[in-house]
């Protein structure tokens, strides 16, 4: 009888160590992990037509219409995402601010007026990590941080 209960326990905690280690698997993503920090490679031309960059921070009462601020993956040059979104609609992009974001070594842009397409298209570019609807700035704002 004792034999038969240790077999039952050993097998029990075989079963939870076994859960415990897939659990730990090193391939299945975390919860924290989102897809603006995991590797991806640009150049990839199966993400092509699946790619559509985040856009974040566009349901807010104080968005600007049609003004949005574009970040590019680290190492991705402007000119090359220019020259890809004026391809596909054939518009021209016109940034109104361009930032490098020294702490991730990666460019940052605002275009104003984007219809649609544009939008579209800057969204499937590869290079683009995400896209932010750009907010109106009171003038209380400016100054609380004079």
């Amino acid at each position: 009888m004792a034999s038969k209960h240790s077999l039952i326990v050993s097998v029990l905690i075989a079963i939870i160590a076994l859960l415990c280690f897939l659990a730990m698997d090193p391939k299945k993503p975390t919860q924290d992990l989102s897809l603006l920090r995991q590797n991806i490679d640009i150049n990839d031309p199966r993400l092509s037509r699946l790619y559509r960059a985040p856009l974040y921070k566009c349901d807010l009462p104080d968005k600007v219409d049609k003004s949005y601020c574009v970040f590019l993956r680290e190492g991705s040059l402007l000119e090359d995402h220019t020259l890809r979104v004026e391809a596909k609609t054939g518009a021209r992009l016109r940034p109104t601010k361009v930032f490098f974001a020294a702490h991730r070594l990666a460019l940052e842009y605002c275009e104003n007026g984007a219809e649609d397409v544009m939008l579209d298209a800057i969204r499937a570019d590869k290079a683009v990590e995400w896209v932010e609807c750009e907010r109106k700035v009171g003038e209380e704002e400016i100054s609380d941080e004079l």
